[in-house]
């Protein structure tokens, strides 16, 4: 009967050390990724990586970062001058994890609006990397032809659009209301020449 008590206790000491024992130490990883603007689709260098547990990251000139020491769960959050926050859920058991393109919004100006569509050929397929531009405003449309154009000046606009080998462009006209989005699809054919940027 004493031996059977003496291992039922082993068994609950070694219960508590396999959950609380060790000191606390929590699973740390690798982690990298690119900021970019989410509207022009460029790198966003100086941005700060922040976890959870208080490590940070600076991302360089190319918009990327790559550090240790980032717990492998619970949140990130990366922040830049002039963007909104943007936090990231993290829960993995891999000690690298790569969060590919994380895309920061701008920051929303008074008695501006976002305008936003997708820019097609004259065929009607979709066309990635066209700039688009409202005053002084411009974006880049993705891989799917969409784009998103952030803090363009309420009232008329006039959008100018150029594949990205600048050999078709095509406009079209908007009333861009202040904190709102407004749909704007384009089409682009060969055109004059746009005005200069």
């Amino acid at each position: 009967m004493r031996s059977t008590a003496v291992v039922t206790v082993i068994l609950i000491f070694a219960l508590v050390c396999l959950s609380g024992c060790g000191g606390g130490t929590e699973a740390l990883l690798r982690l990298l990724g690119l900021v970019v603007d989410d509207g022009s689709l460029q790198p966003i260098p100086g941005a700060r990586i922040v976890a959870s547990n208080g490590v940070e990251a600076i991302t360089g000139a190319d918009g990327s970062f790559d550090a240790a020491g980032f717990p492998a769960s619970g949140t990130v959050t990366i922040t830049a001058t002039g963007y909104q926050n943007t936090t990231v859920a993290i829960n993995t058991q891999n000690n690298e994890l790569d969060l590919g393109k994380v895309y920061l919004v701008p920051a929303a100006l008074a008695g501006t609006g976002t305008v936003s569509g997708i820019v097609t050929t004259a065929g009607g397929a979709t066309a990635p990397g066209a700039s688009i531009r409202a005053s002084d405003r411009e974006a880049t449309s993705r891989a799917d032809g969409s784009y998103r154009l952030y803090n363009v000046p309420a009232g008329f606009q006039t959008l100018f659009a150029a594949s990205a080998d600048r050999g078709t462009s095509g406009t079209v006209n908007v009333t861009v209301l202040s904190n709102f989005e407004t749909i704007a699809n384009i089409r682009l054919s060969i055109q004059p020449p746009l005005p200069p940027s």
